[in-house]
C-alpha cells in the first residue's frame, strides 16, 4: 500500500500547482517513492510552468546549454550582473553535466523567488539509486 501522501502529491504535480508542491514537499516524495516517480514522470516532462518557473528534462547534452541559456534569463529578470550570472549559469552546467554523468536522466526546475530575498532557485531532481557513500563522494580525491 502506498503512503497516504502520495495522492496529495500526484494531485499537485497534475495541476501544476508549484504552491501546492512546495506544501506537500513533492520534490523529496518523488525521490523517496518509486511508483510515484514512476507515474509523475510524463508530469515533470512538461517544460516550462505557467508561475515564470523552468522544468528542463536532463537526458543528454544540448539540454544542458539550454539550461544555461534558462538560467541566465531568470538570472537577468532579478538584476543579476552578467558575472553573477555567468557564476550561475555555470554551476547549472555543472550539476547538470554531473547528473547526467552519473544520475541518469532527471529534471531541473529553476524558479524565481521573492524571499528570503529575491534570487532564483534551481533544483535538481532524478530517482536514481543514490550515492551509497556520501562520506567518500564528499571527501577530497
Amino acid at each position: 500500500m502506498r503512503p497516504p501522501q502520495c495522492r496529495p502529491v500526484r494531485f499537485a504535480l497534475s495541476s501544476a500547482d508549484r504552491r501546492r508542491q512546495r506544501e506537500v514537499d513533492a520534490a523529496r516524495h518523488l525521490l523517496e517513492c518509486k511508483v510515484c516517480a514512476a507515474l509523475s514522470r510524463p508530469l515533470l516532462q512538461r517544460g516550462n510552468v505557467d508561475d515564470g518557473g523552468v522544468r528542463i528534462r536532463i537526458y543528454g547534452d544540448p539540454v544542458i546549454v539550454e539550461a544555461r541559456k534558462q538560467v541566465r534569463q531568470l538570472a537577468a529578470q532579478v538584476d543579476f550582473s552578467r558575472a553573477d550570472a555567468t557564476l550561475i549559469a555555470t554551476a547549472v552546467s555543472e550539476v547538470a553535466r554531473k547528473h547526467l554523468r552519473f544520475a541518469g536522466d532527471g529534471l531541473i526546475m529553476m524558479e524565481l523567488v521573492e524571499e528570503p530575498r529575491p534570487g532564483v532557485r534551481i533544483v535538481v531532481l532524478d530517482t536514481g539509486q543514490g550515492i551509497p557513500d556520501v562520506e567518500r563522494a564528499m571527501s577530497d580525491g
